[in-house]
């Protein structure tokens, strides 16, 4: 992959070592998507987000040490420019509207290739691609 300033750059989250890993290997194929990190838990996650700024966190909901939903309410209130898609096994009807408050994007696993890029490129067309979402990290480098 070519990294260029249209990157989208994303964290994956997922507490199934298979599905992670051929998440982000699916992901990193695309031109203009870079996987920065990935995290086996929530608490990984958080730390991954507070480290590296990513446009995206991929999570699934039911992870060890910090839950998909806690993890998205961290998100929503402390890094709200990075866009939260939440893929996950069929979720439970009570969890559904909770989701939809702190993530306003799912996917159902399991998802095709075209699915996810479509659900992730409006990462790619906030101002210039990725200028609006750096903007919210003052001191982050282009």
């Amino acid at each position: 992959m070519t990294l260029t300033k249209n990157t989208i750059r994303v964290v994956v989250a997922d507490d199934q070592t298979v599905i992670r890993e051929a998440l982000a290997m699916m992901l990193d194929l695309e031109d203009d998507i870079d996987v920065v990190a990935a995290a086996e838990n929530g608490e990984v996650a958080v730390e991954r987000v507070v480290a590296l700024h990513p446009h995206v966190l991929l999570t699934d909901l039911r992870m060890p040490v910090i839950d998909g939903l806690t993890l998205l309410k961290y998100l929503r209130e402390d890094h709200p420019c990075t866009m939260r898609v939440v893929l996950s096994g069929a979720p439970e009807r009570s969890s559904a509207l909770a989701v939809a408050t702190y993530a306003p994007q799912s996917l159902t696993k399991p998802c095709r290739v075209d699915e996810l890029e479509a659900v992730l490129a409006p990462a790619g067309f906030l101002g210039d691609r990725v200028a609006a979402p750096l903007a919210c990290y003052p001191g982050h480098p282009p």
